[in-house]
């Protein structure tokens, strides 16, 4: 038996979709963002650390 939708209930329907597809991706471009900042910050903390222990060799 197929299942009919109200008027109202397909737009409803087709907008909480399309939010929930929009969400997940700012999430995922987030994500990526961030890590790609704290990777970064992360090499520029072990380089300085690598020439303050070659100085003092």
């Amino acid at each position: 038996m197929k299942r009919r939708w109200s008027p109202r209930a397909r737009p409803v329907l087709s907008a909480v979709a399309l939010i929930a597809v929009v969400a997940a991706v700012i999430a995922t471009v987030t994500t990526v963002a961030l890590r790609s900042y704290l990777v970064g910050q992360k090499d520029e903390h072990l380089a300085e650390a690598v020439r303050r222990a070659q100085g003092f060799t």
